[in-house]
C-alpha cells in the first residue's frame, strides 16, 4: 500500500515532467522564501518528506496544478496513524463531495418546498371554508359576504392570491 507522502511525491514527480529537480527547488523559493535543494525534491518525490501546508501550496503553485491534483488518487492510502483511507474518502475530502451532506441539502430543499406548498394549501383550505360558510349562510337566509370585500367569491380570491404569489 502507498503512503500519503509517497503518493503526493509521485504526483509531484509526474507533474514536474522534464523540469529538473533543481529548477523545481528554485521555483519553490518564490513561495517559501528559500529554495529546496535537489536532495529535498528527491525526498519529497520519494515519500521521504512530510509536507507542511505551505509546502503543498508552494508545490501546487510552482507546478501549475491545483491542490486536488496533488492529492488525486485511485488507490487507498496509508496514513501515519497506520489506518488506511479509501480513495473515495480522499476524493470526497479533496473535491468537496459529500454524499451525506448533499443528501441532507436535497432534503432541506424538499422540506422548504413542502412548507411553501403547505402554506398555499392552508390558504386554499381557508378560502374553501369561508365559501362553505357563506353558502351555508345563504341557504339559511343570511346575506352572502365576500372575502376582503373584493366582490368575488372567497375561493376565487384565494386562487387569485395564490397565482399572485406564484405558488
Amino acid at each position: 500500500m502507498t503512503t500519503l507522502q509517497e503518493h503526493i511525491g509521485a504526483n509531484v514527480k509526474a507533474f514536474r515532467g522534464k523540469t529538473s529537480p533543481s529548477e523545481l527547488g528554485a521555483a519553490l523559493a518564490l513561495w517559501l522564501g528559500k529554495p529546496w535543494t535537489r536532495q529535498a525534491v528527491w525526498e519529497a518525490e520519494n515519500g521521504k518528506r512530510v509536507f507542511t501546508a505551505a509546502e503543498l501550496l508552494a508545490l501546487a503553485a510552482a507546478l501549475g496544478v491545483t491542490l486536488p491534483q496533488l492529492f488525486e488518487s485511485a488507490d487507498d492510502l496509508d496514513l501515519p496513524s497506520g489506518r488506511t483511507m479509501p480513495a473515495t474518502a480522499i476524493e470526497a475530502l479533496v473535491l468537496g463531495t459529500n454524499k451525506e451532506r448533499d443528501h441532507m441539502m436535497r432534503l432541506l430543499r424538499s422540506a422548504r418546498a413542502l412548507k411553501r406548498a403547505h402554506e398555499a394549501l392552508q390558504g386554499y383550505a381557508l378560502g374553501l371554508d369561508m365559501e362553505v360558510r357563506e353558502l351555508e349562510g345563504a341557504i339559511h337566509g343570511a346575506p352572502i359576504a365576500t372575502l376582503a370585500g373584493r366582490g368575488g367569491s372567497p375561493l376565487a380570491d384565494t386562487i387569485d392570491d395564490l397565482v399572485a404569489r406564484q405558488v
